[in-house]
């Protein structure tokens, strides 16, 4: 591992520098924890006031963990740059970031659309990878024939990961790696990983996934926490940190059912890597030579879906030898093909080798010398970081092209609008779809995200109505209703989550035909994923309200969902991920004009929606069962809870 906690080493602020959207003081103050005083003071990267102040996170301190840039919506990509304030980031660690940002670029440009039925990878690319090791990652799965993407912070936050087979945070240095993230990636990674992703954090990556660390001596609590027991390093009669060591492991028989059988005994590259102590439901695979783990699986979410992998060594690079610790040109070992699609449980597309001999790092040409200044060096990073959001903007645009999520009850007829957010909305504006739809987004506070078309929800008291968005101007019986969102994340007492889909016909209906919730915790009706049918008299008296579904939910914050309402006959079929209700019901044969959105009083966004008319799916009869099995069982009742 690289300069994962070097205790001699001591970077004492990063902040970052850019535009700040919201601007705001960070006030940190009190001791890093890795060595020396941390006197954070300045702008916070990214917007909003984070008055933390007192010790770093630790064991010993028990302060909070969340002291971590958190990016707002509206933050550019191109706008975050570590910036040292009172102590110069090393040298060392200027270069790897530039070679990292020189290499996504490259990497970016050069990325053709792949088979979807390849695999995919995202392995984290920013500050805090060491850029050998993760380029060994990357050709070590890119010769199996498993695709890779590579993050950014930007890509990290806002992109939908679940697209991702798994997801590598590399070697490196594992708080440049905590910061560059941010609380918001993190979240992020930690919600794709609850939801069914799969995590391999190799040695920094492993520290940074583990709730506590110990490290030369010292304790500190990491945010993350996909481990829930302790990683400890370096391991001193393998390599005493900073050198490097090469760490003979044994493999369990669990590891060898897993298919790690060709490390057995094989000496792998070591340089700092942790020990993974105690936690629940963990699986040891392999272990050092005094019997402490060296790699460790465990589920991580609701019902074990998801998997943590955490690995102390390097099966990326060659272990070293005696007078070539440092040849750092040889190519990665061959085992690096079988163990790494290993451990992400992926299996390999093909088994011939294109030839790993012929791996050379990219060696790009530093700018970054130790007489460069530090304004100089921050304007190497935006330049870059700009070149690098460029790309991103084009790949933004291709996914909003995004295929439709298939229907199950419905089939497409003609689509009557997209709104793929280019059009502007909030205020008093209405826009105009050629077809004669008529967008308003009337309610709440809405804000287009910087250098994108998603468009942010939020919500003050004064503001009257919760965020809603509304669409009329059409006539259909049958509709289908599919959103891309997410939740933000609920940060005062007064806020709450909350995605409704409505569709109605007014004037002649006042109240809704049909109301798809997907409610974490707003009180305007309970909690939960459902379908309700309201009708009111024109003075607002309620005439009829059914809860036609309840089920539970389970949702994460900063995680793009797609939902989608399907509505033939006297049917409705409402999905979103894993949750599902239905209702049959007479009164969802009414004819439809209008579909609004109505938002939380957090901040929600909103990529796209689509909706199209619709005709029966011929399938559904014998999808039916298969479809609503995971449902709970519920009977349409008289609703008792709804304030509308």
């Amino acid at each position: 591992m690289k300069l994962i906690h070097n205790a001699l080493f001591v970077v004492t602020l990063l902040t970052v520098l850019g535009l700040m959207p919201f601007g705001g003081l960070m006030p940190f103050g009190g001791l890093m924890p890795f060595g020396g005083l941390m006197p954070f003071g300045g702008l916070m990267p990214f917007g909003g006031l984070m008055p933390f102040g007192g010790l770093m996170p630790s064991v010993v301190c028990g302060q909070s963990t969340d002291a971590v840039p958190l990016a707002s919506g509206q933050q550019r990509p191109s706008d975050w740059v570590f910036q040292p304030v009172q102590h110069k980031v090393d040298l060392y660690w200027k270069r790897q970031i530039e070679s990292n940002l020189l290499w996504m670029i490259d990497h970016a440009s050069r990325s053709s659309e792949s088979d979807p039925a390849t695999p995919l990878v995202g392995v984290y690319a920013d500050a805090g990878v060491w850029s050998l090791g993760a380029q060994s990652v990357v050709a070590s799965l890119e010769s199996t024939g498993i695709s890779v993407a590579l993050l950014d912070w930007s890509r990290l936050q806002n992109s939908d990961l679940r697209r991702f087979d798994a997801i590598i945070f590399p070697g490196g240095y594992s708080f440049f790696q905590q910061l560059s993230a941010g609380e918001r990636g993190l979240d992020s990674v930690r919600a794709y990983v609850s939801q069914g992703g799969r995590y391999l954090g190799i040695c920094a990556g492993g520290f940074l996934a583990a709730k506590d660390v110990h490290w030369e001596g010292a304790q500190y609590r990491y945010p993350l926490e996909l481990f829930d027991g302790v990683a400890a390093g370096s391991i001193k009669k393998i390599a005493a940190w900073p050198r490097l060591g090469g760490a003979v492991l044994s493999v369990t028989a669990e590891g060898n059912a897993t298919g790690l059988a060709d490390a057995d005994g094989q000496r792998i590259y070591y340089q700092g890597g942790g020990r993974f102590l105690g936690g629940s439901d963990v699986t040891t695979l392999a272990t050092y030579f005094d019997g402490s783990p060296a790699i460790i699986r465990r589920p991580f979410g609701r019902g074990g879906k998801g998997t943590v992998v955490l690995s102390g060594v390097h099966f990326e690079r060659p272990a070293p030898t005696t007078g070539d610790e440092s040849a750092e040109s040889n190519p990665p070992p061959a085992l690096s093909r079988t163990i790494l699609p290993t451990l992400l449980g992926i299996t390999r597309r093909s088994k011939n080798d294109p030839g790993h001999a012929d791996f050379t790092p990219q060696a790009y040409k530093p700018t970054v010398t130790a007489e460069m200044t530090e304004a100089d060096w921050l304007s190497r990073q935006r330049e870059l970081r700009i070149r690098l959001s460029k790309i991103g903007e084009r790949d933004e645009s291709e996914d909003s092209l995004s295929d439709p999520v298939p229907t199950l009850l419905a089939e497409r007829g003609l689509l009557i609008f997209d709104d793929d957010g280019r059009s502007p909305r909030g205020g008093k504006v209405t826009t105009m779809f050629d077809n004669g739809v008529k967008l308003r987004a009337g309610a709440g506070a809405w804000q287009r995200v910087a250098k994108t078309n998603d468009w942010r929800s939020t919500w003050t008291k004064e503001l009257g109505h919760t965020p809603v968005v509304s669409y009329r101007g059409f006539q259909a019986s049958d509709l289908i209703v599919e959103v891309t969102f997410r939740y933000g994340p609920v940060i005062e007492t007064w806020q709450d989550q909350c995605f409704r889909i409505a569709a109605d016909d007014r004037p002649k209906v006042t109240g809704h035909i049909v109301s798809a919730w997907a409610n974490p915790n707003n009180d305007f009706i309970e909690s939960g994923f459902l379908l309700q049918h309201i009708r009111k008299s024109p003075d607002k008296e309620i005439l009829e309200d059914l809860l036609l579904d309840h089920q539970p939910i389970t949702i994460q914050p900063n995680i793009w969902y797609t939902a989608i309402l399907e509505v033939v006959g006297d049917e409705a079929l409402f999905r979103m991920g894993d949750h599902v209700a239905y209702a049959k019901a007479n009164q969802l044969r009414l004819p439809k004009n209008l579909v609004s959105l109505t938002f939380g009083t957090a901040w929600h966004e909103i990529r796209r929606v689509r909706v199209w008319h619709a005709k029966p799916n011929l399938e559904w009869q014998s999808k039916k069962a298969e479809t609503l099995r995971q449902r709970n069982p519920f009977s349409t009742q008289v609703h008792r809870y709804s304030r509308e």
